[in-house]
């Protein structure tokens, strides 16, 4: 079970980095209480989701063979971890990368865009191989 000491250091990882740059007044940190897109959902909503998705996503990972895949897996599902944990500990989810006219996002949105990009990648390349 490699993943698990895996997804305990990445939590780490990007809550290191939240500390240092908020201990550091680095940037402008943006407290999130809402959900993705600044949509309106209640915090019981949002933890709730959250749980259900990484069950999912703990379940995908478990049921994928290739290395690639299950660390893509991991890193969705710690930075999901990452951002519950901000959710439950502060109330909100801390922001830091401003994209104008867009939104605000933390390494956590980072990774976990780049391990579903990866993803993806990865699932059109065996079909396109197929």
């Amino acid at each position: 079970m490699w993943g698990v000491p895996f997804v305990a250091f990445f939590v780490a990882f990007l809550q290191g980095i939240t500390f240092y740059l908020r201990k550091e007044g680095i940037g402008e940190t943006v407290c999130n209480a809402t959900g993705a897109l600044n949509l309106p959902v209640p915090p019981f909503v949002l933890i709730g989701s959250a749980l259900l998705v990484s069950a999912f996503f703990v379940w995908q990972w478990l049921n994928t063979e290739d290395v690639f895949s299950q660390c893509c897996w991991l890193i969705i599902i710690a930075s999901g971890m990452s951002n519950l944990w901000e959710r439950i500990t502060f109330g909100c989810v801390n922001d830091y990368i401003i994209l104008p006219a867009l939104a605000v996002y933390n390494a956590a949105d980072l990774f976990l865009t780049l391990g579903v990009a990866a993803l993806l990648w990865r699932w059109y390349g065996r079909i396109r191989n197929q």
